[in-house]
């Protein structure tokens, strides 16, 4: 199955208040963590700076939204 473009962003830029609510309560404590440097150590590695950039740079997107 082929995707139009705006179908692909669609999935991958609109969200739902159900969605961000459950990413606000499942990860909101991780992201406050990561943005207070806690867990700065995970850059010693590329999966782990790959989980930091999606903990300080997707999930807010749905934590603060609006």
């Amino acid at each position: 199955m082929h995707l139009t473009i705006e179908e692909i962003l669609d999935y991958w830029f609109n969200s739902t208040k159900t969605l961000d609510l459950e990413i606000l309560n499942r990860y909101q404590a991780l992201w406050k963590k990561a943005y207070l440097g806690e867990y700065d150590h995970w850059m010693d590695n590329a999966k782990g700076s790959l989980a930091l950039v999606i903990v300080l740079d997707q999930l807010p997107l749905n934590i603060f939204r609006g």
